[in-house]
């Protein structure tokens, strides 16, 4: 849509399980949890010409700091 042809975008995502089904395991099967969109996003990021990344972050982090103390990023 916006022409982005190189470069790097980091996903960050308070749930391990959907990054780990998304971007570190190497099947892909029907009778897994949410085949139809791990299956979508997967040949999206295939075929985009970027580099994706992506990091756990707590969430719900607000609830015990400012949100003006928080790192956009989160926490490792």
């Amino acid at each position: 849509m916006h022409l982005i042809l190189q470069g790097t975008i980091e996903l960050g995502c308070n749930c391990e399980s959907a990054l780990t089904a998304v971007f570190e395991q190497d099947y892909d099967t029907p009778s897994q949890p949410h085949h139809d969109m791990i299956h979508a996003i997967r040949i999206k990021l295939t075929a985009s010409p970027v580099t994706w990344k992506f990091r756990h972050v707590q969430g719900h982090q607000d609830k015990h700091h400012s949100f003006l103390e928080l790192d956009m990023r989160g926490p490792n």
